[in-house]
């Protein structure tokens, strides 16, 4: 759980910031977050 908590809030910060160092688009990278969630670790 600790561990868990700990890379949502590593993705959450960085988030903002992937786009322009992936040049990205900010909507493409939405699925980020729900996308990793959902994954089996």
């Amino acid at each position: 759980m600790f561990m868990e908590n700990m890379n949502t809030t590593v993705i959450e910060t960085s988030l903002p910031m992937m786009p322009q160092d992936m040049k990205e688009s900010p909507i493409d990278l939405k699925l980020v977050m729900p996308s990793y969630l959902v994954s089996p670790r």
